[in-house]
């Protein structure tokens, strides 16, 4: 699958959490975040990810996004190499909509305040 990104993807350290609002039913560690979007993991069924917005948030309090716009763009079964679950692991990547000035900036903040380990 050819990558699709415009902009420099940064890894996260999985610190970070991604929830797919307004139900929350979808929620993981969020693994590579750009300006334009973002993938994180989630155990789950084969439904399709539908909500109106994601949010990014630590679990320590430290950081909270606020709700985000999104597209998804993909929503596929992934496959752990040392997995002994019987659940079922998914890659989700979103697209962000037309972000605020406040957002963009709160996303440009978190990728440079460390939350990020290095281009994906």
């Amino acid at each position: 699958m050819e990558d699709q990104r415009k902009q420099r993807a940064f890894r996260s350290p999985t610190r970070a959490f991604v929830a797919i609002g307004p139900s929350f039913d979808k929620v993981g560690p969020l693994k590579d975040l750009s300006i334009a979007g973002l993938a994180f993991h989630y155990i789950g069924s084969d439904t399709a990810t539908d909500g109106s917005y994601v949010v990014i948030f630590l679990p320590d309090g430290d950081y909270y996004s606020g709700e985000i716009p999104f597209e998804t763009m993909s929503d596929v079964e992934t496959v752990e190499e040392e997995s002994f679950s019987y659940l079922t692991t998914w890659r989700c990547c979103v697209k962000f909509g037309e972000l605020t000035l406040q957002q963009k900036a709160q996303i440009e903040q978190f990728i440079q305040d460390h939350h990020t380990v290095g281009e994906a």
